[in-house]
């Protein structure tokens, strides 16, 4: 039977300092929640070092008497430590085989075992320690947190999780407590004795190792050992010159190797008591952090990001210690996994749909729209509207040159496509039938984008947006669909998308207009801006708005409230030169030369 350690740390704020410490020396297991309020006029650097000085001290007064026994350590560290600084609150325990000693002054104890459960200390803060023994039966658990621990974390909830494994019961419980954007410093430890166990860690405290080397002892000071004496051997063994050469040779190495060794000691200890040292543990504090809490909450893991990031920045300015290069190191290879985890991004691969160029020698897609479960595509090179059947990787000519003279954009509407050229629009039925040509002598020049929505056609410019409504025959004439066009100017738009609102990107910022007036909308939680010639997606029927920014192969969603939801990242985003998307199917296509490629949308 072993006892397995779970450590559950919560949301580490300004007011908060707080350390789960779980320690094995020979066989005796140290495990502590240590809860410091900071001060008011305390840094963050300062807090740090005045928490590492209570690990410190907690560890040196417990292990520093091995001759007694664990209780007497554990209470008598405890004692040390709040007769120091009466504000610290320690929940502490020692383990020894399944045997479990228990010194607190605050926080509380909770126990389960075989459905029964009970309190073996209640949350309180207290001016003497409370102090508990007892041997862990098989299957039995003991949760200890700190006060901030009981305060946040329902009862039941503590029932719940630890109907659980070790690991799942952690995950529980930090999510409870890394969820709760009002609660900080809440932290505590879950004690479970099992057959086989594993430690629930999120930081790995390791003994450090030394090779030891046993010497006689020598009553004489360092420097007699290199007196010369009288040596008495058989003529057989006596030392030539060369062998006394040597002897001397050795005696003068092993002098300059301890005064080396002694430097560099010095050097160890002055590096570990500097600021340096101290941006270290709270640079490496902070990261760990992040990675625990990044798929519990994920914006608190984004905000210790952004201060690991700044942290990292002044540490890279300190002189080049093996130390700071290595920590440095370390976590900038892990940052960038843990970052795009909390941000949500996706990197699903493209599998390809079809090569067009088995139907016609150098088709291509060059704009495509998504009708009736098919994908209408547009060669504007070699004027050919084509439809290509998903389920069936299929391909349908639709209409040629002839049909399509020299086309300039596409729109889709259910049983119908619609082309369109300079002074002239050929509709096209989906997917039978032929294409009739509709000459316009209004319409707009320089078309940004086309859609469609409710049978009506609409065209963004830099202009404006103009509405032409469907007819029997084709379309009406031209419609100023902005209500004051005058005051919103669309110079630098890109794109736009209709749900009954009309989306327009305009820059790095997306305009909501309701019938032609803007509405108010602000962008929250994206991590960067995206490019100038960003095209924006969305359907009557779905949520979500879908940016796709081609310079940087990626498509960021938002949600129609302006709030960052996730983003897709893959290399054929930014080599498509068209795009489409199947909401039913949760896929996107895209129009890579000569081929369609497909990619898993996220839900």
């Amino acid at each position: 039977m072993q006892v397995g350690v779970g450590k559950i740390v919560g949301r580490v704020g300004n007011s908060w300092w707080v350390q789960v410490h779980d320690f094995s020396k020979t066989g005796d297991r140290l495990v502590a929640v240590v809860t410091l309020k900071r001060g008011g006029q305390e840094s963050e650097i300062e807090v740090v070092e005045r928490g590492r000085e209570f690990l410190a001290r907690l560890h040196e007064l417990y292990y520093g008497s091995p001759n007694a026994s664990a209780y007497e350590r554990l209470k008598k560290a405890v004692d040390r430590i709040m007769s120091e600084d009466s504000e610290v609150e320690l929940v502490c325990a020692a383990i020894s085989g399944n045997i479990v000693y228990l010194v607190l002054n605050g926080g509380a104890v909770w126990t389960t075992l075989n459905n029964k459960e009970g309190w073996i200390f209640t949350n309180q803060k207290t001016d003497k320690p409370r102090f508990s023994n007892g041997r862990l039966q098989p299957g039995q658990t003991l949760l200890l947190g700190n006060g901030l621990f009981w305060d946040s974390i329902p009862q039941g909830m503590v029932r719940v999780a630890v109907e659980d494994n070790l690991a799942l019961a952690v995950e529980n419980l930090s999510a409870v407590v890394c969820g709760n954007e009002k609660e900080e410093g809440a932290s505590g430890l879950l004690l479970r004795l099992e057959d086989e166990v594993e430690n629930v860690n999120h930081f790995e405290e390791k003994e450090e190792t030394k090779e030891t080397v046993v010497v006689p002892q020598i009553k004489n000071n360092f420097w007699d050992r290199f007196k010369r004496k009288d040596i008495y051997i058989g003529h057989e063994l006596s030392l030539n010159s060369n062998h006394k050469l040597w002897l001397g040779v050795g005696a003068l190495a092993f002098l300059v190797f301890s005064v080396v060794l002694g430097f560099w000691r010095k050097s160890g200890q002055d590096f570990r008591e500097s600021l340096v040292a101290k941006q270290l543990e709270a640079v490496d504090f902070k990261f760990k952090e992040a990675q625990n809490v990044v798929s519990l909450n994920p914006t608190r893991s984004r905000q210790l990001l952004v201060e690991v990031k700044d942290l990292l920045v002044q540490l890279k300015t300190q002189p080049d210690q093996k130390s700071v290069a290595q920590v440095i190191s370390n976590i900038e290879k892990a940052y960038q996994f843990v970052y795009e985890k909390s941000i949500g991004v996706v990197r699903p691969e493209t599998e390809e749909l079809i090569d067009l160029t088995l139907t016609r020698d150098g088709l291509k897609a060059d704009n495509m729209v998504f009708v009736d479960g098919k994908i209408i595509g547009l060669d504007v090179t070699n004027p050919r509207l084509f439809a290509v059947d998903p389920k069936k990787k299929s391909v349908q000519m639709m209409a040629g040159p002839v049909d399509l003279g020299r086309p300039l954009w596409l729109a889709g509407y259910p049983g119908k496509a619609v082309i369109g050229a300079e002074k002239s629009v050929v509709i096209c039925p989906a997917f039978q039938g032929s294409c009739s040509l509709k000459g316009m002598a209004d319409l707009v020049p320089s078309v940004l984008e086309a859609g469609m929505f409710s049978a009506n056609l609409y065209l963004l410019n830099t202009s404006g947006v103009w509405k032409y409504q469907g007819t029997d025959s084709g379309f009406g004439s031209k419609q100023t669909w902005l209500s004051e066009p005058d005051k919103l100017s669309l110079v630098g738009a890109s794109s736009f998308s209709i749900d009954g609102n009309v989306w327009i990107i305009r820059g790095e910022e997306i305009l909501k207009l309701t019938r032609g007036v803007k509405q108010e909308f602000v962008l929250s939680g994206l991590d960067r801006a995206w490019d100038k010639q960003t095209k924006i997606f969305t359907s009557e029927d779905n949520n979500n708005l879908y940016l796709w920014d081609k310079l940087n192969s990626r498509i960021v969603i938002i949600d129609k409230t302006g709030k960052y939801q996730s983003q897709i990242i893959n290399d054929g985003l930014n080599k498509a030169q068209a795009l489409v998307f199947d909401h039913v199917n949760k896929k996107i296509f895209l129009g890579i030369e000569n081929k369609i490629f497909t990619l898993k949308l996220l839900p």
